[in-house]
């Protein structure tokens, strides 16, 4: 069996076959391809080009098959029936550190995409030049808070709505101490 450094990457090319049918069951045995480029990526384990190389192979070889979403265009990558029976009887060629760190790749993955379909943003163009931008925030699909903003320009409510998403907090803290402080106001 191939010894990997931990503080390395691995180089064994049928290793890097197995590190990517690992990562393709951890996402749930299917994924598009750029979930899996996160995942490979933020493990920090193999190249990237080394484990772009595995995948064609193991497409040749059956272990996974790709297709297209209709809907999105993304290319999807599924594990096969012959994929998995390799992986669990190979599975142990992936060193457990790498097979930890896959696992948190990919809670690291999952909690991005909770957060991002949380925390939601739309721009409409107006006729006169101007643009609305329309944020909300959801809690475990339930609706939270949603507010809308006329901006001057496209560009402005394009750049609203980057900040919203990557901070939500202060727009939402912003807002429910304007309707506090309106509240009191008119209780008093």
């Amino acid at each position: 069996m191939v010894r990997e450094n931990e503080y390395g990457r691995i180089q064994d090319k049928t290793t890097i076959k197995f590190f990517v049918l690992y990562v393709l069951q951890s996402l749930g045995g299917h994924a598009p391809k750029d979930a899996i480029d996160e995942v490979i990526a933020f493990t920090e384990n193999a190249s990237y080009f080394d484990c772009m190389e595995a995948m064609e192979s193991l497409a040749q070889t059956g272990h996974i098959e790709s297709f297209s979403n209709s809907k999105a265009q993304d290319l999807i990558f599924k594990l096969t029936p012959l994929g998995a029976d390799t992986l669990a009887e190979f599975s142990t060629r992936v060193p457990s550190w790498t097979r930890r760190r896959i696992g948190n790749a990919t809670l690291t993955y999952r909690a991005r995409l909770k957060y991002d379909s949380e925390i939601r943003c739309q721009v409409d163009s107006m006729d006169d030049g101007s643009a609305m931008v329309s944020l909300s925030i959801y809690n475990d699909g339930v609706y939270m808070f949603s507010t809308a903003l006329r901006m001057p320009t496209l560009e402005i409510a394009n750049r609203v709505c980057e900040v919203f998403k990557k901070n939500p907090r202060p727009v939402y803290q912003a807002v429910v101490n304007a309707i506090a402080e309106l509240v009191s106001e008119f209780e008093s």
